[in-house]
């Protein structure tokens, strides 16, 4: 409830009538690939353990590997972050399916949907030196994943519109990161 580690940024104090009325329970280190599994079997994913496992691996490869910033959280609050991501993902595509009538997601499909809503979440909040770098250990992680758009025509098409009604020139790297 009120975790304690070093280099935690999100800490609260809570105050002594409050603590009374809890035992403290310490965890040393989470089982992350255990969370993530069984949170993504709980969104609706088949594929829940090896995708785990993957997303597990890219946190883990991100915090060693891409630049130290103060705003940057490898930890289990962001990975629970983006697993939530994934299962609204993944609900938006059955529900897609089902209009279409076509049949379930297959284990590609899946792992698909898994890099959009990492990428979706993580992108925004990196360096642009981070982001080619992130990009680089997505791919090596999920090998054969195809990158595919969030799905923001509408409103892609609705910015570069508004650029062009007020007289400003509309710049790609602005428009890709909003």
């Amino acid at each position: 409830m009120n975790p304690a580690g070093k280099g935690y940024g999100g800490r609260q104090k809570l105050p002594d009538n409050l603590k009374q009325l809890f035992r403290p329970v310490v965890m040393s280190h989470p089982d992350n690939d255990l969370i993530a599994e069984v949170i993504l079997y709980c969104e609706g994913f088949k594929s829940a353990k090896s995708i785990g496992k993957k997303l597990v691996e890219v946190f883990d490869l991100s915090r060693k590997l891409l630049t130290k910033q103060q705003h940057y959280d490898w930890g289990l609050r962001a990975l629970k972050t983006v697993l939530g991501g994934c299962g609204s993902v993944l609900k938006a595509a059955r529900k897609n399916l089902l209009k279409e009538g076509k049949g379930s997601l297959d284990e590609n499909a899946e792992k698909e949907l898994v890099v959009q809503a990492l990428r979706l979440n993580t992108l925004s909040k990196l360096t642009f030196a981070d982001c080619a770098r992130f990009d680089s250990l997505v791919r090596d992680v999920f090998p054969g994943v195809q990158f595919t758009s969030s799905g923001y025509e509408e409103l892609t098409a609705a910015l570069k519109e508004s650029f062009s009604d007020l007289g400003l020139f509309c710049n790609e790297n602005q428009v890709r990161h909003i």
